[in-house]
């Protein structure tokens, strides 16, 4: 009978380390699949942001009252929002973070299009990457 009792005490104890093993195994599996599940929303995100015109740009353009503004905007947003998302994701480290703050910086763009006489200069350019900069530091130290 006490070797039963060994026998039921090693089995239960084994029983015990594959439980273990599989749930090890378990957290493997899911963080496998959060790595992937991750990968293609970065993937999604950044077909969203780099293909076409984003549905954000009908959003900007309907706060704008002149056709001339509007088209001055929206050469602005084709030309530098890859640019300016690739900026923002060099400081936040996140897609989601980077999205938001180079959608900031288009909507202070509104309030300040009249400052922008030119859409293809460096002036511009450098403009753009002071707001953005700006937008992507609030951001950070609000996280």
């Amino acid at each position: 009978m006490h070797r039963q009792n060994q026998q039921f005490s090693t089995g239960g104890t084994t029983g015990m380390t594959e439980s273990a093993v599989n749930c090890g195994n378990l957290q493997i599996a899911f963080s496998a699949l959060f790595h992937l599940i991750a990968a293609k929303q970065k993937k999604t995100i950044h077909k969203r942001i780099c293909r076409g015109r984003p549905r954000m740009l009908i959003f900007f353009l309907s706060m704008l009252e002149t056709d001339e503004d509007k088209n001055k905007f929206t050469l602005l947003y084709e030309k530098y929002r890859k640019l300016l998302f690739y900026v923002a994701n060099q400081i936040l480290k996140d897609d989601y973070l980077s999205e938001d703050a180079v959608h900031q910086t288009f909507l202070k763009i509104i309030d300040n299009l009249e400052k922008i006489s030119e859409v293809d200069c460096h002036k511009t350019k450098s403009y753009l990457h002071h707001i953005l900069l700006s937008s992507a530091t609030n951001i950070y130290y609000n996280l």
